[in-house]
């Protein structure tokens, strides 16, 4: 089976559907954030705040690398920028299959209303800056997400079951 990453953007369910379809598939899943946070003690929020977002990438891609040397059969769900770091992108490239979530703007407002625990939109006081600041972060991530073996429809009118199957279903075909 491998390694399956799952990209998109901050909203798109890589976390839900990830848990999910190490469930389907009988793997372990592994949030990469979750990783990040037990290794430095403190939850993602307080390393931006604390440190930056530099200081978290390279957090990131240290936890990448740690659970890629011990890791052979697992979901992993990746930070939302984590392929922007061109070391990460390939690492996941060559180390498994790399599945995007896509989610158009509206659904990831909609999913992000109050911008709550998400550090990059930390101050967004309407749906507008949320807006506004998601096209912004799609702008700098698309080319790193459009380089995924998969691209998967994450939005609205989907459960998490149903996007868990359709990978496991692209999994197969691949």
């Amino acid at each position: 089976m491998g390694i399956i990453f799952l990209t998109g953007m901050t909203g798109s369910g890589k976390t839900v559907v990830g848990a999910e379809l190490a469930a389907q598939l009988g793997v372990p899943f592994v949030d990469l954030d979750a990783e990040i946070a037990s290794a430095a003690g403190r939850n993602i929020s307080r390393i931006f705040e604390e440190d930056g977002e530099a200081c978290f990438r390279g957090l990131e891609s240290e936890a990448l690398r740690r659970v890629l040397s011990k890791t052979r059969d697992a979901v992993i769900a990746l930070g939302a920028g984590a392929l922007e770091v061109e070391d990460n992108l390939n690492a996941t490239k060559i180390s498994g299959t790399l599945v995007y979530l896509k989610a158009d703007l509206d659904t990831l407002v909609a999913r992000l209303a109050d911008g709550s625990n998400r550090p990059l939109l930390a101050g967004a006081a309407s749906p507008h800056e949320i807006r506004r600041r998601l096209a912004q972060m799609l702008e700098r991530r698309e080319v790193g997400y459009l380089s995924a073996h998969i691209a998967l429809d994450a939005g609205a009118g989907r459960t998490p079951a149903e996007i868990a199957e359709a990978i496991a279903e692209r999994l197969t075909e691949k």
